[in-house]
């Protein structure tokens, strides 16, 4: 099932296949191949880096079809990861 606006879950989509392929934080990063030619065009979107870890692997694996219909499905798995390494005891601060 398709959301009833595909634009914002396609470029989300878009967004997470960038930052699979290009280096974030970097100049070739920034100046995404959108709103050409101008320079730093990712700066105006949002870009998803928190989820991007967790993202990765799932768009380079073999077998995954990344659409912007498995978009929630790849968000609630990402947030999912985030959660338990977010609770994880080891992580808290000021543990040795």
């Amino acid at each position: 099932m398709l959301p009833s606006d595909i634009g914002d879950p396609g470029f989300n989509t878009w967004i997470l296949w960038w930052n699979a392929h290009a280096r974030p934080l970097t100049d070739a990063w920034w100046n995404a191949p959108i709103f050409y030619p101008m320079r730093g065009a990712l700066a105006l979107s949002e870009s998803l880096l928190g989820i991007t870890p967790p993202t990765t692997p799932m768009q380079c694996s073999a077998g995954i079809v990344y659409t912007p219909a498995r978009f929630p499905l790849i968000v609630l798995l990402a947030a999912r990861i985030e959660v338990v390494v977010a609770t994880d005891p080891a992580a808290e601060e000021g543990s040795n």
